[in-house]
């Protein structure tokens, strides 16, 4: 129904011209090249791990209503990922007991930060933020 209404805004996607897009993305002072990087980034993470295989077994965890949280595994079960976005615009901390993660874990990686998290008893999301762990 958006798209009949000839109303561009109606589905509150913005609509390029070619052209206008080609330039925004080669520029790296605008939001979109930026963005876009980004997304390159985050696939290229993803593909260097087994645990999003398309195959791999994964659980949507209750994490309540300030979290999403997807935990997945890789087929051989070299490594577990767990996905959480703060889906709210204030932070959230969550126990790792909520997490379901072993108390005997080793490292945790944030991979698509590259730090370590969950040396301490809880996680902390700034507003938005995702993480995934990696173990």
């Amino acid at each position: 129904e958006a798209l009949s209404t000839g109303d561009k805004r109606a589905i509150n996607r913005m609509q390029w011209e070619y052209e206008e897009l080609v330039d925004k993305l080669e520029d790296e002072s605008t939001n979109t090249h930026r963005v876009m990087k980004r997304y390159e980034e985050m696939l290229e993470i993803r593909a260097q791990h087994p645990s999003f295989h398309p195959d791999a077994p994964q659980e949507i965890l209750d994490l309540g209503d300030k979290l999403f949280g997807i935990k997945r595994r890789a087929l051989d079960g070299s490594e577990s990922i767990l996905a959480i976005s703060n889906v709210t615009s204030q932070p959230v901390e969550i126990h790792r007991n909520n997490l379901q993660i072993s108390a005997q874990t080793g490292t945790i990686t944030d991979v698509l930060g590259g730090r370590q998290r969950l040396q301490e008893k809880t996680l902390a999301l700034a507003p938005y933020e995702t993480v995934w762990l990696c173990y």
